[in-house]
């Protein structure tokens, strides 16, 4: 065996081990997540409401100091984006490690996959800013038009037809496709060294949140830690991204949305059964 034949050999079984390490990691943190998201369900939610209601003083600790209530809610912010994100993003990860280990074979600098990682979970961390600003403005709301509640479920059914309706959007579809064939974005949009990959995995993370913010809404309507809902979405999210029939998945689903939110929002109280005890 020639020395260059082996040292090919050799770098392919690397590469594979690799990709398999790196797949376990990610799902190991991913079913980590999902077990810290379910004990969350039990300990922070009231046990008055589905998983976490946006229109629940208790469950969104509206009498704790600002700041301390922000924590919470971002730790489980980022716990449940682990946990629905990481299965549809390993693709896209052992691309990055994969495009990593030949520029490496060419002498350049390795970076690790974690800190692209780090970079995609930051950008939805990002939007748990933008979550905790709505949920504080929902509370506001309930406090100073204490009658409002009586349309919650209207308001709910609105948020699923308005999650329905970006479904069928050209915008979902140009995000959907970004997610469904990245390469190109990590042979164009290739960023040298670790801040330049937790730029590039920061990057991506917004373009998954243009593909999913509409199913993530979903989650305002019927709590934030509703488990039923969350396996649901974090199954289409997936199947949308690393399926072949990803855009009729997408479609399907925001046909559903649409119709779930017409019944409940003009004939309140027909899905409440479905919709808050998925």
């Amino acid at each position: 065996m020639t020395p260059a034949l082996e040292i090919t050999m050799n770098s392919a079984s690397f590469s594979k081990r690799g990709e398999l390490t790196t797949t376990t990691i990610l799902l190991g943190m991913a079913v980590l997540a999902w077990t810290l998201t379910v004990y969350q369900s039990h300990t922070m939610t009231c046990g008055m409401c589905s998983g976490m209601s946006v229109a629940c003083p208790m469950c969104m600790g509206t009498g704790k100091p600002l700041f301390i209530s922000l924590l919470l809610f971002l730790g489980m912010w980022a716990t449940m984006m682990a946990a629905m994100m990481l299965p549809s993003l390993t693709p896209m990860v052992l691309l990055f490690r994969r495009i990593a280990h030949q520029r490496r074979s060419g002498g350049q600098t390795w970076v690790g996959t974690w800190v692209f990682t780090c970079g995609y979970l930051t950008s939805w961390v990002l939007l748990g800013f933008a979550a905790f600003a709505i949920t504080r403005l929902v509370q506001w709301g309930l406090g100073a038009i204490p009658g409002i509640s009586r349309y919650n479920e209207t308001v709910a059914g609105l948020t699923l037809i308005v999650a329905g309706i970006y479904q069928l959007s050209p915008f979902k579809e140009s995000c959907l496709r970004h997610c469904q064939t990245p390469l190109h974005f990590v042979l164009h949009g290739w960023r040298e060294g670790s801040w330049g990959a937790l730029r590039m995995g920061t990057s991506h993370g917004f373009y998954c949140i243009g593909c999913c913010w509409g199913l993530m809404i979903v989650l305002f309507a019927v709590g934030l830690m509703n488990l039923g809902w969350m396996a649901a979405l974090t199954l289409v999210m997936s199947l949308e991204k690393m399926s072949q029939r990803g855009k009729l998945i997408g479609h399907v689903a925001g046909l559903f949305l649409v119709a779930a939110g017409l019944l409940l929002a003009f004939k309140t109280g027909s899905l409440h059964g479905l919709v808050w005890q998925l």
